[in-house]
């Protein structure tokens, strides 16, 4: 799956020039915690953040002290681009969604500006990864199988079976099996996929509603040759007849 798939889009962006005080309104009104900031054009010229804003914040209330508050040396920032940070972590909306995840991780970054050639066009955040993962495996299976579905009748044919977000096929082609675990893996919501290849089932018997095999030889375990199936109730008994009417043993 691809970011572009699963990002939040269009992005909630500012300028360099906005105030900070109208970006803290945007983070706390849309409940996330960054903001990718862009020029004229578009373009990814910084990220402004709630630890970016924060220390505008740090004054104490001047009731609480027993002295009178130093002056700050310099004014405080009153511009996004006076406290964004410069340099950005991005991905492509063509990146693999796992690999933005292991980003995301290893960084310990909450969110990334997608980018469309060098313009932004969504964010990609954990909550955008976990709504992913959150899709009921009922869901799954139905999409699955529209997939294979659509790639022909031999892949229409396997079993499909989603637990916990797991995806089971099987069927008896081990070729068809590793297409549809590829495409399998790229639905939406899917943590991994397992495959089992086994015998096509045995048709029931025509008269016992069950498959019948014979044996192997000396009374052991049932051959692997293909079934056969019995058509006349009664057994040979192996006698040939003389040609006056008698019978002889084999």
């Amino acid at each position: 799956m691809r970011v572009g798939e699963a990002m939040t889009s269009p992005a909630i962006t500012v300028r360099p020039g906005t105030s900070c005080k109208e970006a803290a309104g945007l983070l706390a009104r849309h409940r996330i915690s960054a903001l990718p900031v862009v020029d004229e054009r578009g373009r990814l010229v910084g990220i402004v953040s709630e630890a970016d804003l924060l220390p505008l914040e740090t004054t104490p209330d001047p009731r609480a002290l027993a002295t009178p508050l130093v002056p700050h040396p310099e004014p405080l920032p009153t511009r996004v681009d006076e406290v964004m940070t410069r340099e950005v972590m991005s991905v492509d909306e063509d990146t693999d969604l796992g690999l933005a995840a292991r980003r995301m991780l290893e960084t310990g970054v909450k969110r990334l500006p997608v980018l469309h050639g060098d313009r932004v066009v969504g964010v990609i955040s954990r909550h955008d990864l976990i709504k992913v993962m959150a899709r009921s495996d009922a869901d799954l299976e139905a999409s699955i199988q529209r997939l294979l579905a659509d790639e022909g009748m031999r892949l229409a044919g396997l079993r499909v079976r989603v637990r916990d977000g797991v995806v089971e096929l099987s069927g008896q082609d081990r070729s068809t099996l590793r297409l549809a675990q590829i495409l399998a893996r790229t639905v939406p919501g899917v943590l991994d996929v397992r495959t089992r290849a086994g015998p096509a089932d045995r048709p029931s018997d025509p008269r016992r509603g069950e498959p019948r095999s014979h044996g192997g030889h000396g009374g052991g375990e049932p051959s692997a040759q293909t079934p056969e199936w019995e058509v006349n109730d009664e057994e040979p008994t192996g006698e040939r007849h003389t040609d006056d009417g008698g019978a002889v043993g084999p």
